[in-house]
């Protein structure tokens, strides 16, 4: 899935970490979402992406990500960590890099997050085997 408006991308990971299912739940069938092998494979994907972002995730970042997961808003987090919310956003978000070519995102949770699912073949197998299972094929 690829997200070229960095704010729908962030709402991307944003389910990610809140739902911890990668995807929006939208397009399965709710008949599909309550059947047995769907919820062992959300349970399945929950558990290795929580494994791979302990892999992945500085320590700082683990800590925002658990305090975005528990419904903290980026100012309530940045005042319990004792830093501006810009520093927040950007620990989520990245900087933009303003290039000749034009503006760049670089770094951040959600790009660290993206860039992991993505090259993680065993979140790559569990995600294609919901979306067999989705589509009728399992």
């Amino acid at each position: 899935m690829t997200i070229s408006n960095p704010t729908e991308q962030w709402r991307y990971h944003e389910v990610c970490v809140k739902d911890i299912t990668i995807y929006s739940t939208e397009c399965i069938p709710t008949d599909t979402e309550s059947s047995e092998e769907f919820v062992e494979l959300k349970a399945k994907l929950k558990a290795q992406l929580y494994a791979l972002a302990d892999k992945t995730l500085t320590k700082r970042q683990l800590q925002i990500i658990n305090l975005v997961k528990d419904g903290y808003t980026q100012e309530e987090i940045a005042r319990k960590l004792g830093v501006i919310q810009n520093t927040i956003s950007k620990m989520i978000h990245g900087n933009i890099v303003y290039k000749p070519t034009g503006k760049v995102r670089t770094g951040g949770i959600a790009a660290a997050l993206k860039y992991a699912t993505d090259n993680d073949p065993e979140i790559q197998k569990t995600l294609s085997e919901l979306k067999k299972l989705k589509e009728g094929d399992i």
